[in-house]
C-alpha cells in the first residue's frame, strides 16, 4: 500500500508541475523562430535601403506594386510584423500578414528559389499558418487581453 501512495503522489506532483509548465506553450517557441527570421531579413534589408530597392527593381518581380514601394513595404513588414508575433500581439492577424508576405515572396522570386530556399519558405509558411490555425498560446498579450476583456 505504501508504494502505491508513492506512486500516486508522485504521479500528482509531476501532473502539477506539467499543468505548471502549460503557460510555454510551444507556441511561444513557433513565434520566435518565425519573428527571428523575418526581423533578421529586415535587418539585411534596413542596413543597405539603396540594395533593397535596387533588388527589388531588377531581380524580384513583385506583381502589381512600385519596385520602390514594394521594397520599402518589404522591409518595414519584416520588421514591425516579427515584433508584433513575437509578444503575441494581434498575432493571428500578424501571422496571416507574415504568411501572405511569404507567399509573395515565393511566386515573385521563385525562378532563383531553389533546393532549400524552397524548403525554408515552405517551413516558414507552416509556422506562420500554424500560429493562424491555432494562436499564439497562453503566453502572449493577446491572451491576456482577451482574458481581461
Amino acid at each position: 500500500m505504501p508504494t502505491q501512495n508513492l506512486y500516486q503522489t508522485t504521479l500528482n506532483r509531476l501532473d502539477n508541475v506539467a499543468s505548471g509548465l502549460n503557460f510555454l506553450s510551444p507556441y511561444i517557441w513557433l513565434r520566435f523562430a518565425l519573428a527571428l527570421v523575418f526581423f533578421k531579413s529586415g535587418l539585411v534589408k534596413f542596413s543597405n535601403m539603396q540594395s533593397t530597392v535596387f533588388l527589388f527593381e531588377y531581380e524580384y518581380k513583385v506583381p502589381l506594386l512600385d519596385p520602390t514601394i514594394a521594397a520599402y513595404l518589404a522591409t518595414w513588414a519584416e520588421l514591425v510584423l516579427p515584433v508584433v508575433i513575437a509578444v503575441g500581439l494581434l498575432t493571428r492577424l500578424s501571422s496571416l500578414a507574415l504568411f501572405g508576405f511569404n507567399a509573395v515572396a515565393i511566386l515573385s522570386y521563385y525562378h532563383a528559389l531553389n533546393g532549400w530556399a524552397i524548403v525554408d519558405h515552405t517551413l516558414w509558411g507552416a509556422m506562420a499558418l500554424s500560429l493562424i490555425l491555432f494562436g499564439p498560446g497562453r503566453f502572449s498579450l493577446d491572451h491576456l487581453l482577451f482574458k481581461k476583456y
